[in-house]
């Protein structure tokens, strides 16, 4: 997954790197990201909101993006399911929208995973089966009051006090009427797995474009090696444990 703010060239050459991941992540032995994929996209003229049951291909890429449109906000996600999690199609794909007020929507993506029965509970859902785990913490933070990154600390504050999840990785698209758009990412992980990088976050900034991405996807664009060393000097390893605005 990743989001990011920039032109449409980059913005071509993150989905293309999205798409690579989606077939084969190298850090997950190979496998695909076969469960569905999702994004949004927004610039000042349009916003293309789309959730898809089949994976990403490479169709999608090139009419995703209008080039005779300057820069947009971006986020998107290749889903890979876990067993435990339902694969309804496009109701389980990524991202997922929060209505904020009447001013603001938020979308969400996430890897990872959050043991949900806690919060559906919460919630006053009493079988929470059919619904993702990352939907369910989307209709918590929308029950919660006040501006979205408040809510957003107050539920991942839910999360780690009740240990709901090991592994939580966050992107966020914040959506103003106004045009106050804004990216945000939250990145935490309590396991080493067998790749001790794989869970991070990387984060590119060239002054023109900015971008937050998993570790797969900063492999395909070449700011990754298979060992995890950093290739490129306009990225860096995000910061775990915050709320940070892109």
């Amino acid at each position: 997954m990743f989001g990011y703010y920039g032109n449409v060239d980059f913005g071509i050459q993150m989905m293309e790197s999205l798409y690579k991941s989606s077939q084969k992540d190298v850090f997950k032995g190979g496998i695909a990201h076969k469960d569905g994929w999702g994004g949004v996209l927004i610039n000042g003229e349009s916003e293309e909101y789309v959730r898809h049951t089949t994976p990403l291909n490479k169709t999608n890429i090139q009419t995703f993006f209008d080039e005779k449109v300057g820069n947009y906000f971006g986020l998107l996600h290749a889903r890979l399911s876990s067993d435990k999690e339902p694969k309804q199609g496009a109701f389980n794909s990524h991202p997922f929208t929060i209505r904020i007020n009447s001013k603001e929507i938020a979308y969400i993506a996430h890897n990872g995973f959050i043991e949900k029965s806690e919060i559906a509970k919460n919630l006053g859902i009493n079988n929470a089966k059919n619904v993702s785990d990352s939907e369910i913490f989307s209709m918590y933070i929308e029950k919660l009051e006040g501006e979205f990154i408040g809510r957003l600390q107050k539920a991942l504050e839910f999360v780690n006090e009740n240990n709901l999840s090991n592994f939580l990785n966050l992107i966020c698209l914040v959506v103003n009427r106004e045009g106050n758009n804004y990216i945000c990412y939250y990145s935490q992980f309590k396991d080493q797995p067998q790749t001790p990088f794989y869970p991070k976050l990387l984060k590119y900034n060239d002054g023109s474009n900015k971008a937050i991405m998993s570790s797969t996807l900063g492999y395909y664009s070449e700011f990754l090696d298979e060992k995890g060393n950093i290739l490129e000097k306009k990225v860096e390893w995000a910061t775990e444990g915050n709320i940070i605005v892109l």
